[in-house]
């Protein structure tokens, strides 16, 4: 964990950096070594590249790609250290949702841990408007 910690931090410092470059481009440079190394690793466990579900296959891809230039947007929009705040905080996120959505069963004990891990968030992030950030989404379009 902490070696992909690093590795993702290290990720975003670079994408905050090639902010000379359009986003889509960082994306989908960032997409290569998974279009080349993806279809080997399927290879040689004998799993089917288009997998048994088509249609859940293609709704997994576009929210992942959606998920991902939010991501590198908010690398290149906002302050570093509050972007990846923001993504430390998602599976806390995604466990709260599970639990609305999904039904799952959220316990008792893990209320004052999310609360906790919230709490710690809001202090990093220091929430509010910004309007550099807002003036800079209507150069992207």
């Amino acid at each position: 964990m902490l070696a992909s910690s690093i590795g993702l931090s290290f990720m975003a410092v670079i994408i905050k950096y090639l902010g000379q470059f359009p986003l889509m481009e960082i994306v989908l440079f960032r997409r290569f070594p998974t279009i080349a190394i993806l279809p080997i690793v399927l290879r040689k466990r004998n799993i089917f590249i288009y997998g048994n579900n088509k249609s859940f296959l293609l709704l997994r891809g576009f929210f992942g790609t959606i998920g991902m230039i939010a991501t590198f947007y908010a690398y290149t929009a906002m302050p570093l250290t509050e972007a990846m705040a923001i993504q430390q905080l998602s599976p806390f996120f995604v466990i709260i949702l599970s639990s609305i959505f999904l039904k799952e069963k959220l316990h008792v004990h893990q209320i004052p841990i999310f609360l906790l891990a919230f709490m710690g968030g809001l202090m990093v992030i220091k929430p509010g408007i910004r309007l550099e950030i807002c003036f800079r989404l209507q150069y992207v379009y």
